[in-house]
């Protein structure tokens, strides 16, 4: 091997990095990758739960001193980001230092594997010479500059990060098929096993594209030998899991029902749209950044024609599972109509409609959209093919090729669809200054903390998340759970049900909630709650005043409770073993 053949793959994954991570990277202590908005508050959680639980449940079970008085413990949608958290949170002493360090390392750890796995599989697909390293870097940034990717941190949902390790597969499974042993075959299927251990979504999404490309491997290969690897592969993958499935059974989401088979909640998309969509012909059809279409970017896409246009027989099967799979992120058909009209005449159907009829169960598949994480692959090796076939062709000037095509790749991934915003790339983990010192000086006991969250779809960030996020520094059992109920005392106590009344309203226009607004009667039930929360053994309540976007939360408590016991930094709070009575 040229000794320089990795050296443009190592510059395309650094700018990656750049791209990707930061700030977050640059202070693996202070920041953790991820907006403060998107779901990856929920998943540092998360993560921490299981991992503090390790050696009791082995990782698949996230268990956290919360949802009290019932408990909280749920399956771990993506344990296989565990082997690179587990690491640095052990030898950092378990800390919320440690869990923030271990955040960010999961991020690392994924893109380092997703560029090495590209460039090996970039040296199984391509012969030996001296444009192999220039067209490698294409495929790496394909993979590890995907625009799903670099829009990661506006979603946060760490479950499609095992994604990045695919490419590996594909390399070792590609060696197994042609002159491997059982071992490489083995190893290719921890790697699978891994991938779909991000969760049941990303498997499904996996498993679409394995079955064409596991087949085009092996073929022209001894039938016998490759039948006999690709069973150990999977063998390996579905060994792995078990645990995961046994631990979802056992420990399921709330609400879950594993019968029950929901109808498609697609509407179908116009074809004008899709188009719009996919050739970056105008502006994404999501009004904002949670959801991203598939779209694998107009250069790759040209470079993948340009390889299936060169040398069909390798890389004209790639381009056509690429548009599969983008097609597929749109959902399960398309419209013909315009949106004036929209529902009049049912479009094209797309693969997850076949799917769905053959399986109902994947119906509960909620976005599609999310397929994204893996789109760029397929292109990324019809393009591989392209470049390297442009590259014999024009050898003087293939150097300046790669940095024009490598250039405009990871350009054009970063500005779709103009929602990279580096100030909201990542957020604080640490609790408001002041958080630990009051909750320290209430009673023994759990707390009810305030401001609740408000209902999904305001466009603001879910406190649920943040408070989960500090359970572990401030040690207190919290009341605090996941959707539909968030707070388990919205169940029970008319001021919990009151303060989340008024929060949502001013976020929402309205005024429900405000003590001036209240009737005699409901702020006597409020008080009257009050006492059944100390006698249920609350011992105090905490209230973020800066995370509250509410004046009527913030007059409604003093009204209730009088004034706090304690105060510091953004923190007040009311010992409820102290609480008397309210003014009038």
């Amino acid at each position: 091997m040229n000794r320089r053949e990795w050296l443009p793959s190592l510059i395309v994954l650094a700018v990656a990095f750049a791209l990707t991570g930061w700030p977050a990277f640059f202070e693996p202590a202070a920041r953790a990758f991820g907006s403060p908005c998107s779901e990856a508050p929920g998943h540092f959680w998360s993560l921490r739960a299981a991992a503090d639980n390790f050696w009791r449940t082995g990782g698949f079970v996230r268990v956290v001193d919360a949802a009290w008085p019932d408990g909280f413990a749920e399956h771990l949608m993506d344990p296989v980001n565990l082997v690179a958290y587990l690491p640095p949170y052990w030898l950092l002493g378990g800390t919320q230092r440690a869990a923030t360090v271990a955040w960010n390392a999961v991020h690392v750890f994924a893109l380092l594997v997703g560029g090495l796995g590209a460039w090996l599989l970039a040296r199984r697909l391509l012969e030996p010479g001296p444009a192999r390293g220039l067209a490698a870097a294409v495929l790496v940034a394909a993979v590890v500059a995907n625009p799903y990717f670099l829009h990661y941190p506006d979603t946060g949902r760490s479950e499609y990060v095992p994604a990045l390790f695919y490419p590996l597969h594909l390399a070792l499974l590609h060696r197994a098929l042609r002159e491997g042993t059982w071992r490489t075959a083995a190893a290719a299927g921890a790697v699978l096993g891994g991938v779909a251990l991000g969760g049941w979504y990303l498997a499904v999404f996996v498993l679409i594209q394995q079955i064409p490309i596991a087949l085009a491997f092996a073929a022209g290969q001894p039938w016998r030998r490759s039948l006999a690897r690709l069973s150990i592969a999977a063998g390996v993958a579905l060994l792995m899991l078990v645990p995961a499935f046994l631990a979802l059974l056992a420990y399921p989401p709330r609400g879950l029902r594993v019968d029950v088979v929901q109808a498609s909640a697609f509407a179908g998309i116009d074809v004008q749209f899709a188009l719009r969509d996919l050739l970056r012909l105008g502006p994404p059809i999501e009004p904002g950044p949670i959801e991203l279409p598939g779209y694998a970017g107009v250069v790759l896409m040209g470079l993948a024609a340009l390889g299936a246009a060169l040398r069909p027989r390798r890389a004209l099967g790639w381009l056509v599972l690429g548009g599969v799979v983008a097609l597929s992120t749109l959902g399960d058909h398309l419209e013909w109509t315009r949106p004036a009209n929209p529902g009049a005449a049912t479009g094209p159907r797309l693969l997850p409609w076949y799917l769905e009829a053959l399986v109902p169960q994947v119906s509960n598949i909620s976005s599609w959209a999310r397929m994204g994480c893996l789109v760029t692959l397929p292109f990324g090796v019809a393009a591989l093919h392209g470049f390297a076939a442009l590259a014999r062709r024009l050898p003087a000037v293939a150097g300046q090729l790669a940095i024009v095509a490598l250039a405009l790749v990871t350009v054009d991934a970063a500005t779709y669809p103009s929602a990279w915003r580096p100030a909201w790339r990542s957020f604080d983990p640490y609790p408001p200054d002041g958080a630990v010192e009051v909750i320290a000086a209430l009673p023994p006991g759990p707390i009810v903390q305030y401001p609740l969250d408000i209902p999904y779809g305001s466009g603001r960030c879910e406190f649920h998340s943040f408070l989960l996020d500090w359970q572990p520094v401030h040690g207190r059992p919290i009341t605090v759970s996941l959707p539909p109920v968030f707070d388990m005392t919205l169940e029970r106590y008319t001021l919990s049900d009151l303060a989340r009344q008024a929060q949502t309203s001013w976020v929402l226009g309205g005024r429900r909630g405000d003590p001036a607004e209240l009737s005699p009667e409901e702020l006597a039930a409020a008080r009257a709650s009050v006492e059944a929360m100390r006698e249920d053994g609350l011992a105090g309540i905490v209230f973020y005043t800066g995370l509250a976007e509410s004046p009527a939360l913030a007059g409604l408590l003093p009204a209730v409770l009088g004034e706090p016991d304690l105060a510091e930094g953004e923190v007040v709070a009311w010992s409820l073993a102290e609480v008397g009575d309210a003014p009038p």
